[in-house]
Order: structure tokens, then C-alpha cells, then sequence
């Protein structure tokens, strides 16, 4: 999914920065495969939308493949890690408030 996320991006990348290299060419193409229905400041607007959302789904993707390059170095499935966390967090609840070392004021 991310490696199709990256093709997305490289397409739209290249057709955005031709949008604005070869102008006559785009129009011309945006006339010819929509019949004028689309300008070129459309068609680079979407562009650019399109792109920032291949952005953020690179992002968040790569972030979930991190995640499991991690995993699976330690030798884990995801399972296992919800339950490691979920045994941490009743642990760290079970043993109360953790002192952060901040004194409290003095009340008056």
C-alpha cells in the first residue's frame, strides 16, 4: 500500500510541476480529455489537494511500517504488544500515582 501511495505521488508530482512548465501542453490535454471542463488553476488545485493527501498517507503508512519493522525485530506480533501495553498500563495504574517529583505548593 505505501509503495502504490508513492507511485500516487510521483505521478501527481510530475504532472503538477508539468501544469506549470508546459502550460500550452496541459491545456491542451485538459481540452482534449475533458472538453474544457477543467481549468488549468482547477486542475493544479486538485492537484495540489491530491498531493498533501499522498503526503499524509506516506506519513501515517510509513509510521505503521516503522511499527512493525520494530515488532518484528523484537520478535513480536501486534497482539502481543497490545497485551504487553495493556499489561503495563494495569501495572502502572495498580501501583497509584507516579511522583513526579514536583512538590506542592503550601496551602494558605
Amino acid at each position: 500500500t505505501l509503495s502504490l501511495v508513492v507511485i500516487e505521488f510521483a505521478i501527481g508530482l510530475t504532472l503538477f510541476v508539468l501544469s506549470f512548465k508546459d502550460k500550452e501542453w496541459t491545456e491542451g490535454r485538459l481540452a482534449s480529455e475533458l472538453n474544457n471542463d477543467l481549468t488549468l488553476t482547477s486542475f493544479s488545485v486538485v492537484l495540489g489537494v491530491f498531493l498533501f493527501v499522498c503526503i499524509a498517507c506516506m506519513g501515517l503508512l510509513g509510521e505503521l511500517v516503522f511499527f512493525h519493522i520494530i515488532l518484528i525485530y523484537k520478535g513480536m506480533t501486534t497482539y502481543d504488544y497490545i497485551l504487553a501495553e495493556k499489561e503495563r498500563t494495569s501495572k502502572e495504574a495498580a501501583s497509584g500515582p507516579r511522583n513526579t517529583g514536583a512538590t506542592a505548593a503550601p496551602s494558605a
